[in-house]
């Protein structure tokens, strides 16, 4: 008898920082990094947003939490490689985090690091 499985599916989100000597080595590397989690975990990944524009302004993210916490709700997980994809603010990073979960979407980041490790020191203060 096969055993009857429930699949959520998952969407992927990469960002390069300005500071990366080789602009694409490192969206490729979390690329394949959510790929092998999805896999490896049994979600289907149904989408990777990459943002390698270098100006801060991370549109296409926002652009993608709108629509993950939207009524449509077009996938269950959000994976990102760090934390620091998303944002090196902590308390953004509470509120993203916030947000998605209040839609029913879960966050997993992939490097648990801590983002206050990546976090400059006057951003923890504010």
């Amino acid at each position: 008898m096969h055993e009857l499985r429930y699949y959520q599916t998952a969407c992927g989100y990469v960002r390069s920082s300005t500071s990366d000597a080789i602009p694409d080595t490192p969206l490729i590397q979390q690329s394949f990094r959510i790929g092998d989690y999805c896999l490896n975990s049994h979600h289907i990944l149904t989408r990777t947003v990459i943002e390698a524009e270098r100006c801060g302004k991370q549109r296409k993210l926002k652009r993608l939490l709108h629509h993950a916490t939207s009524d449509k709700r077009p996938f269950d997980i959000f994976v990102v490689d760090a934390a620091s994809r998303l944002t090196r603010d902590l308390v953004k990073f509470e509120r993203i985090r916030g947000r998605l979960a209040e839609a029913r979407v879960t966050l997993v980041v992939l490097d648990p690091m801590n983002i206050a490790d990546t976090a400059p020191t006057w951003v923890l203060l504010r």
